[in-house]
């Protein structure tokens, strides 16, 4: 028995299903819906129907604006955040080289040097300690 390589869907495709899957769902219970009102309150059953269905879907996209909101403002405040603490370590690395620099027997070459060692260590001299990996083929 031969094994066939199976491939999974990834986070993409499995998020377009759902959302199908949801919107034929949808679909299918306001055709019910307006069907047993029709048969039993005629037109205006089926109008009654229609509506709550839309007040519905209205109301699943305005919560869909007010998280997204949420979120974005929450990622505002991070990066806010964020930028205070590097102005900080900023201020805290100048008063370090600003001191370093004034001590007697300082050698600048020497800690130019120390710099890209330490910029080297991660294989590649990008002006970063650490950085991030690399994606794809090196470019020539």
């Amino acid at each position: 028995m031969s094994s066939k390589h199976v491939k999974l869907p990834n986070k993409e495709q499995i998020k377009a299903y759902r959302l199908r899957r949801r919107v034929s769902q949808s679909v299918s219970d306001l055709r019910q819906d307006m069907s047993v009102a029709g048969m039993f309150f005629g037109g205006y059953g089926r109008d009654q129907a229609l509506a709550s269905h839309q007040q519905r879907m209205a109301s699943n996209v305005g919560a869909a604006f007010k998280h997204s909101r949420k979120q974005t403002l929450a990622l505002a405040e991070n990066l806010e955040a964020m930028a205070d603490q590097l102005a900080s370590q900023a201020l805290l690395l100048q008063s370090i080289m600003t001191y370093l620099s004034q001590m007697p027997g300082f050698d600048a070459a020497k800690f130019r040097a120390l710099m890209q060692e330490l910029d080297a260590s991660d294989g590649e001299l990008d002006g970063k300690l650490g950085g991030r990996a690399k994606r794809g083929p090196k470019k020539a």
